[in-house]
């Protein structure tokens, strides 16, 4: 019992002995991953204005795809539809958006409004590492297609709008 004693008064002074810096960085690391569980919970929960307005954007899409389809039907299968949406994330995924080939996949990909609105379907709402800042601080990106590609250049989104506006399609990145 006097071993357990001993323990308990040397581990609770341990705090007590670190140089200010280290409780500094003890203080500041817990406070952060505090906030980071707070906010994951939070989005979990779909209670913060972020999450209701990415959840507000994919049932438009989902009801645009449908509209759409009902007066033009899609040229891609839903198989191809999840397949450029995979590729466009990793197209927009870490440091330097790879902007050529962004113009490429939507000229090639996208033929009308129907396959716009089926690829931001099967894009849903993702995670992309925004590219900006040092390592595993650098932050992320959530949202939907039409969110996260706003972090490509604005030559890069007036490329494909442009492409957009000569094929007749109404939506715009």
């Amino acid at each position: 019992m006097a071993d357990l004693k001993n323990i308990s008064t040397s581990t609770s002074g341990v705090f007590a002995k670190l140089p200010i810096w280290a409780k500094g960085v003890i203080i500041i690391g817990g406070a952060y991953v505090l906030y980071k569980l707070g906010k994951g919970v939070i989005d979990t929960l779909g209670l913060s204005p972020e999450a209701r307005d990415q959840n507000q954007e994919e049932q438009g899409w989902n009801q645009a795809l449908i509209s759409d389809s009902a007066k033009t039907p899609p040229t891609l299968t839903k198989a191809q539809m999840k397949q450029i949406a995979n590729k466009i994330e990793n197209l927009l995924d870490g440091y330097g958006t790879r902007d050529a080939d962004l113009i490429t996949t939507f000229k090639n990909a996208i033929k009308n409004n129907s396959d716009f609105a089926g690829v931001n379907v099967a894009f849903g709402v993702r995670t992309i590492e925004a590219g900006r800042g040092i390592g595993w601080i650098s932050g992320d990106e959530k949202g939907t297609l039409t969110q996260v590609i706003q972090e490509a250049a604005a030559a890069t989104l007036s490329a494909i709008n442009a492409d957009f506006q000569k094929k007749g399609i109404k939506y715009r990145v």
